[in-house]
């Protein structure tokens, strides 16, 4: 009698429409960028009104700054934030200048803005 070996066909097409439909199936979520922001322990979503604080990497000088997760970052040394490339673009200018020494934000909390100085420690 002979055997009938199905499953050597069967058993590879079920593992590659399984894979197929995975791949096409997973979420596409935008992956965050890395960017300086993240040097100063921020994690970032552009806002109508600037930046907005998603959360923070604790003992950060976002942290010990007093930035809080739900402020929202307006303005860098006087240079409005309407993005996180416009963020990098300024801390690479501040830092290329060796002006990194205290970095002074606009920050919304609560529709109030209030100033805060980030003080960033020599590496």
């Amino acid at each position: 009698m002979r055997r009938r070996r199905w499953h050597l066909v069967l058993i590879p097409i079920c593992v590659l429409v399984a894979t197929l439909l995975f791949i096409n199936l997973r979420p596409t979520a935008p992956v965050p960028s890395v960017s300086r922001a993240e040097d100063l322990g921020l994690l970032l979503e552009k806002d109508d009104s600037g930046l907005y604080v998603l959360a923070l990497i604790d003992a950060s000088p976002a942290y010990t700054g007093g930035i809080e997760p739900g402020d929202v970052l307006t303005t860098l040394e006087g240079n409005t934030l309407d993005s996180v490339e416009t963020l990098d673009a300024i801390l690479t200018d501040l830092s290329s200048r060796n002006l990194c020494k205290d970095l002074h934000f606009t920050i919304l909390r609560e529709d109030s803005a209030r100033p805060v100085t980030l003080s960033l420690k020599q590496r």
